[in-house]
């Protein structure tokens, strides 16, 4: 057997991907087996076909504190609504169609008195209902800014806007999806992959937690973060629910 007869076999079978992998594999272990196997010292050299690393997986972006903190500020300064909407997405991991598809988030899907946020199935992106805990920042911004009935923040355009100006205006440091990834990787460094892939709405494992919400941070980094509190001093603010 020759290294043409290999190619030749291969080519024949007409696998790609994965299965050319697999049979290629597969050949490579028989030649091994017969080599180690016949007298003489013979080496397999018709069959030897080396394995690709996979490429290391950059640490995913996250926002530092300080400037979720400073684009938090702007925007509530200037439209509560907005901000009570980023705050969300920041300290409970939602997501922005979870925050503002069609109707949004309601008043009524926050319950208080459990402390979660209860995600409904026809915002979640999996279409599976899920419970988030209120964390005591984000507890601080509900009730600052709580209403009876209605939507908690604007519809989506309107969100993005505003918090785009406040990019602009702060110059802060915002990737995309930097919200939940933050949420993710901060919860994650001080409370494990597990319990952040639950909140996070991940099933069946921490694979994509760890994939796409592990950005590099220290523990102080995560304590800073969900300190975050609203800037405005005072008693409750009563938003007007016109601003949509």
């Amino acid at each position: 057997v020759t290294e043409s007869d290999v190619e030749a076999w291969l080519a024949a079978t007409g696998a790609q991907g994965r299965n050319l992998r697999n049979y290629k594999g597969e050949v490579q272990s028989l030649m091994n087996y017969a080599a180690a196997r016949m007298p003489g010292g013979y080496l397999n050299t018709v069959a030897r076909f080396p394995v690709a690393r996979a490429k290391e997986r950059a640490p995913a972006e996250i926002v530092e504190p300080r400037h979720v903190k400073s684009v938090l500020h702007w925007i509530e300064a200037r439209n509560p609504r907005a901000a009570i909407g980023l705050a969300i997405g920041c300290f409970a991991g939602l997501r922005t169609s979870e925050l503002c598809h069609g109707g949004g988030l309601q008043w009524s899907d926050i319950d208080f008195d459990e402390g979660m946020i209860k995600v409904p199935a026809s915002l979640a992106k999996t279409r599976d209902r899920r419970d988030v805990k209120i964390l005591p920042n984000l507890l601080e911004w509900l009730l600052r800014y709580r209403q009876s009935t209605g939507r908690v923040t604007l519809t989506e355009d309107k969100f993005n806007d505003w918090r785009k100006r406040a990019r602009a205006a702060t110059g802060a440091q915002w990737p995309d999806n930097g919200a939940r990834h933050s949420f993710g990787t901060y919860y994650a460094k001080l409370h494990g992959y597990r319990d952040a892939a639950d909140l996070l709405g991940h099933v069946g494992g921490i694979r994509m937690l760890m994939d796409h919400y592990s950005g590099k941070c220290t523990r102080a980094e995560a304590m800073e973060y969900f300190c975050i509190t609203p800037a405005v001093a005072g008693k409750v603010i009563r938003m007007k629910q016109a601003q949509a």
